[in-house]
């Protein structure tokens, strides 16, 4: 295998991983949206 597709490969493997570690992601319950991003906007 070359260097370019194996590197390749592994950029492949670890877009992977990190979607599903995103998808993993909970959101908080109890958190208003709209006064979160409010607060992030104009702090």
């Amino acid at each position: 295998m070359t260097k370019n597709r194996l590197e390749a490969f592994s950029d492949g493997v670890i877009a992977i991983i990190i979607t599903i570690m995103v998808l993993e992601l909970k959101t908080p319950h109890g958190i208003n949206f709209e006064r979160s991003c409010h607060c992030v906007l104009y702090s």
